[in-house]
């Protein structure tokens, strides 16, 4: 939540931005197959390479961004999507689009790359004014020098102008944008009666016999994969450092001559609860919302806990952390909650805020005035900073040294000594896991599976912070767990399974019982009513069943549906108590920003389709398969 909110700080930029990152997935995808057809050429497009090196950079960049977005992303879920192909599928896309650009003569004029990127709230500072050091530091996070981010930029750019002079043609009626609105945005309210599945259980006992079989055909759910434990030296300029030597002269003079990385922006430490809300909700749901804040306000005036509250009832994944959103400027959030925030004492709870996101909470627990840090409070950092670039320099001869004894027969643990540098165990875990806590690629993780136990590496491998030696202590085969192990698992299960067809059952009855639309008199006590929901499929506290939604929004109103529906915790007989349509003021609120969207999504429809149809004419050589697979 925190990082969206700083991603809507922008503006138009932001919508440039977002539509760079839909371009990006259109490239991903294009038709034409792939001939294959060995060199550092990877692949000819026409007669233009594809270098393996280029590939690879690629390659390795995408896949960063993509475990950034998804962080449980596997290397099984990398391979099952076949993110080469996809890599490469892009690279000839772009190469293919760079080609209609020049000859149409679209291109982005020194200015042009200038202006976007000053604009861009991520590289602006105190002010909104753009900072050359925000931005080289933000680019460098991201693995790219300035000069490779700004011909990205340009690139993607241009390919926006051509998606633009593409689509020109697209037309969108009113008419068609208002029903469309009018479908989107209608909602309902539905009665339901929940059956749920627990209600059910008592006295269904599963016979051995069933168990036995349904261990036999979910066997695939109880596997195991394989796991490996290892002691690992990371040899990094940061654990390095500390044997780098820096004088009190270098650390001066770096203050001297960076002023401008000492500024110190005004900044507050916060937390919030948010009870998330569309931007568009009806003021009814935002009124109640805005009570509910009200009441944790008077509560945490009592002297509950502000973490406690958030980590119970707020809504943004900052919940965790009780709320903790950390240090923040102005310009990293919203203005609404900027100026709430910022209007703060340690110590004091806002009043209800709304933004684009819903209501908040807001509690300023520390604040920081823009100033300058004295030499004495930055030269420690300037200390170890230089001390890491001279650990960086000096790291090639650090890790030939460690390879070399470790050749020579010497064990991790006496490098490790040598270095005076402590050996770090990882516990047995599967491979997939290995990747995402290291930050190691899907080869390395190989290659380190492959040791045998008590074998070190004698190839270092590479990480983010710098590069780690690993020796393999413990090595566990795939296995499937016993039947013993899982009985307790497969016996829930199958009483699951039991008491759900007969909560099925028993709405079924209900049904049949129902008179001119009531339920049996017992039953009615039972009946509750949802919050209004839209086509989505979410509806309260059944949750989300697209397969409801849909039935509902078909219904007629005052009827039960004519078949019970499976919900997460049983069955829910439902009947439509309500339809809320869209008025003509929310369609004219809302008439600009529909027709906007409309035309985006024609103008991507035949992009895409401008894209396959370069795709189709185009020849694309595979010289070195290998690399794909």
């Amino acid at each position: 939540m925190l990082d969206g909110m700083r991603q809507h700080a922008g503006s138009w930029v932001i919508k440039i931005l977002f539509l760079i990152i839909i371009l990006a997935f259109i490239l991903a995808y294009g038709s034409g197959s792939l001939q294959q057809g060995g060199s550092g050429i990877l692949a000819y497009v026409d007669d233009e390479p594809i270098l393996v090196r280029d590939f690879e950079r690629q390659y390795e960049t995408d896949v960063r961004q993509l475990q950034e977005q998804i962080p449980n992303l596997s290397a099984e879920d990398m391979a099952k999507f076949d993110i080469k192909q996809a890599v490469l599928a892009k690279m000839v896309n772009t190469m293919l689009l760079d080609r209609q650009a020049q000859r149409l003569g679209i291109g982005v004029t020194d200015a042009e790359l200038g202006a976007f990127i000053r604009s861009n709230p991520r590289f602006q500072g105190e002010g909104q004014a753009f900072d050359e050091q925000y931005y080289e530091r933000a680019v460098r996070a991201q693995g790219m020098t300035p000069a490779a981010f700004e011909e990205s930029t340009r690139r993607a750019i241009v390919q926006h102008k051509l998606m633009e002079h593409v689509g020109r043609a697209a037309q969108v009626q009113e008419r068609e944008a208002r029903d469309l609105f009018l479908f989107s945005q209608e909602r309902l309210v539905v009665d339901y009666l929940l059956l749920p599945w627990e209600d059910f259980k008592e006295g269904v006992t599963p016979a051995e016999e069933e168990i036995a079989t349904y261990y036999k055909d979910n066997m695939e759910r109880f596997k195991r994969p394989a796991t490996a434990g290892f002691n690992l030296l990371l040899l990094a300029p940061a654990n390095l450092a500390s044997r780098q030597e820096v004088d009190d002269a270098a650390v001066r003079a770096y203050y001297d001559t960076h002023p401008g990385e000492f500024e110190v922006a005004e900044s507050v430490r916060a937390r919030h609860i948010l009870l998330e809300l569309p931007a568009d909700a009806p003021g009814a749901q935002a009124d109640k919302a805005r009570v509910e804040l009200l009441k944790l306000k008077a509560r945490l005036a009592k002297g509950e806990s502000f973490a406690t509250l958030a980590e119970k009832h707020s809504d943004c994944p900052s919940s965790a952390r009780g709320g903790d959103l950390g240090w923040f400027t102005r310009q990293a959030m919203v203005a609404p909650f900027a100026e709430a925030a910022f209007a703060l004492e340690p110590g004091a709870v806002s009043d209800p805020v709304r933004t684009e996101f819903g209501w908040h909470l807001i509690k300023v627990e520390e604040r920081r005035e823009a100033g300058t840090k004295t030499f004495e409070e930055a030269a420690q950092g300037i200390r170890q900073q230089l001390a890491e670039e001279k650990a960086a320099d000096a790291l090639h001869e650090v890790l030939d040294m460690a390879i070399g004894r470790l050749v020579a027969g010497d064990t991790l643990a006496q490098v490790a000594e040598s270095l005076d540098l402590p050996l770090q165990p990882v516990p047995a875990v599967a491979k997939a896991t290995l990747v995402q806590r290291l930050g190691v690629d899907e080869a390395s993780a190989e290659m380190l599976f492959g040791l045998a136990v008590g074998k070190a590496t004698e190839i270092p491998v590479e990480i983010e912070e710098g590069a780690l030696l690993a020796e393999k202590t413990v090595d566990n085969p795939e296995s499937v767990a016993g039947l013993d192990e899982v009985r307790e698992a497969i016996v829930e299960a199958l009483r699951r399974e039991a008491a759900m067809r007969l909560a099925r059952e028993k709405a079924v009855q209900v049904l049949a019982e129902t008179a001119d639309g009531d339920l049996p008199a017992t039953l009615r006590g039972k009946v509750k009513t949802s919050e209004p929901f839209q086509r989505s499929g979410v509806v309260g506290e059944l949750g989300m069943n697209p397969t409801l939604a849909e039935a509902a929004f078909a219904a007629e109103a005052g009827k039960w549906l004519p078949e019970p529906h499976a919900v997460a915790n049983g069955y829910a007989l439902v009947r439509v108590r309500e339809r809320q349509v869209p008025s003509d003021e929310q369609w004219a609120a809302a008439r600009d920003v529909m027709l906007a969207q409309i035309r985006q999504s024609r103008q991507q429809e035949m992009f895409q389709a401008f894209v396959m149809e370069l795709r189709d004419k185009a020849q694309v050589k595979i010289v070195e398969p290998r690399v794909l697979q």
